[in-house]
């Protein structure tokens, strides 16, 4: 019997403790903060995949490796396909994307610095006037088994960033 109360505290620190860390994680930062200036010219996007002139975007980034698991692979296609079927106006004006990108290639080493990724991620990030103003890690996706769970949280997050 003791055992299964020290157990079960065991749990209750773990479960305290995971909520502490994804509450802090989940802090709006500003630009101070980062490792360095993060800009449209090193965001990810090409020039011409913007719009002629489009300096403010929101870019929602699902970060991974080159290895990569079936929950990993379904936490992107959850994020893509939200952020296709819910924001369609956002993008065809230019003001969102969704971008997908391997951090184990070089060229894009500097986000793991950026953001402080250690393993898949959804990032969205602001930028205004071509640098980015605010960036928030989404990692209470992976506390969520359902599809639909993830999606309204990654819909409530970029409808956040959009309207600011």
């Amino acid at each position: 019997m003791r055992a299964k109360k020290i157990l079960g505290l065991l749990l209750l620190v773990y479960v305290v403790f995971s909520l502490f860390m994804v509450v802090v994680r989940n802090r709006p930062h500003k630009l101070a903060e980062q490792s360095k200036e993060l800009t449209l010219a090193n965001s990810g996007l090409e020039e011409s995949e913007l719009p002629q002139g489009a300096k403010d975007i929101v870019i929602v980034y699902y970060f991974h490796g080159y290895r990569r698991c079936y929950s990993c692979l379904e936490a992107e296609r959850v994020a893509r396909e939200t952020v296709q079927r819910y924001f369609k106006g956002e993008i065809s004006k230019g003001r969102l994307r969704f971008l997908s990108i391997n951090v184990e290639e070089p060229e894009n080493e500097h986000f793991i610095r950026d953001y402080q990724i250690t393993s898949q991620t959804l990032v969205v990030a602001k930028f205004v006037d071509g640098k980015q103003v605010e960036s928030r890690r989404v990692d209470e996706i992976w506390m969520f088994p359902s599809a639909e769970d993830r999606a309204n949280i990654i819909r409530q997050v970029v409808s956040d960033f959009l309207s600011k």
